[in-house]
């Protein structure tokens, strides 16, 4: 098996995990918040971290599943397409698609490691 083989492989588990991973993380989130609803409402404390913390955590659940959802073509696509064109033209539409998400991931990638160099020189 070549190393590219083993690297895909890899890569594919990883992401399947963090696929799973993000599918645990939004349970919790609803958990969460079903805890703040009930210490609210029903026994009347205070609450101020619980929505914040679910946001966070939602924010981190979409990135994680991200990888995965590419990984099995899950994002919505013009499926019509996929019968119009020649199965050469649909190989290019999928990489240039590919392509597409990787400079979205890795333009947020930089902006995120930029904002937390900023935050960890100010001491945030």
């Amino acid at each position: 098996m070549t190393s590219w083989l083993r690297f895909t492989r890899a890569l594919a588990a990883l992401n399947t995990g963090f696929g799973y991973l993000s599918g645990f993380v939004i349970v919790f989130c609803a958990g969460i918040l079903v805890f703040e609803v009930v210490v609210r409402y029903w026994l009347r404390w205070p609450t101020d971290w619980e929505i914040e913390l679910a946001v966070m955590l939602l924010i981190i659940a979409t990135f994680m599943s991200a990888a995965y959802t590419q990984l099995h073509r899950g994002h919505v696509s013009i499926e019509v397409l996929d019968g119009l064109l020649s199965p050469r033209m649909n190989r290019i539409r999928r990489t240039l698609a590919d392509l597409l998400s990787l400079t979205v991931c890795a333009f947020v990638a930089w902006k995120s490691w930029e904002f937390f160099g900023e935050a960890w020189g100010d001491g945030r």
